[in-house]
């Protein structure tokens, strides 16, 4: 858990959400889970797990200059 989040476009496209990290916060968010309450949210995009695909496309290309 964490009360900040590096990638504030999950937050906001739904994927992730920030909850209070104190013990009426944690309850209440809780509370919301095990009542099977989840929230929507579209895949950011680059969120598409395939990260390690792009990433050695990159590596593969001729450096520019």
């Amino acid at each position: 858990m964490h009360d900040t989040i590096e990638r504030r476009e999950t937050v906001i496209m739904g994927t992730n959400e920030l909850i209070e990290i104190d013990p009426a916060g944690l309850k209440a968010a809780l509370d919301h889970r095990l009542a099977l309450r989840w929230k929507k949210g579209t895949i950011p995009e680059q969120g598409d797990r395939c990260r390690e695909e792009r990433i050695a496309e990159l590596l593969d290309r001729p450096l520019e200059r």
